[in-house]
């Protein structure tokens, strides 16, 4: 299966894209570098690793003609960095969001979305399970907790 990973070279989208690889999935990573990191993409031997925001124009149409399908698209994407750079965080998590959407539905691919919560915690250490409050609202973390998700 032909698997895109947008971030990439971030915690999340490189641990991904791991996991897919060794699944023997193909997979295309796209990251732009901001907050993601080369150096966490050195496990990927056979990944296509492409350079370029989500939210560039060319992207879809760069990816079109260089694949012919893309049977998934996991987006872990996200501009967080520097809290005064609206138009980054606008460009990223908007519009990039939608032109990832539009993506997949060029292409009928399923859709992953993952959503990242960062919040001041009240206790620290952190530990497996906690309480914080993000506008005014109490909230239950459990950091630890396992995900899996099925791509077929």
């Amino acid at each position: 299966m032909r698997v895109l990973v947008t971030g990439g070279a971030g915690m999340v989208g490189s641990h991904v894209s791991e996991l897919l690889e060794a699944r023997g999935d193909e997979v295309i990573t796209v990251d732009n570098f901001t907050t993601g990191r080369p150096e966490h993409l050195i496990n990927l031997i056979k990944a296509d690793k492409i350079q370029v925001s989500i939210s560039n124009d060319n992207l879809i149409d760069e990816l079109a003609s260089r694949y012919s399908h893309i049977n998934a698209i996991v987006h872990t994407a996200a501009s967080f960095a520097n809290g005064n750079d609206w138009s980054d965080h606008i460009n990223t998590n908007i519009l990039g969001t939608a032109l990832i959407t539009r993506l997949a539905q060029k292409y009928n691919s399923r859709l992953i979305y993952f959503k990242l919560l960062f919040a001041m915690a009240l206790i620290q250490p952190l530990s497996q399970c906690h309480w914080i409050i993000q506008d005014n609202q109490w909230l239950l973390v459990m950091p630890f907790l396992r995900l899996q998700a099925n791509f077929t």
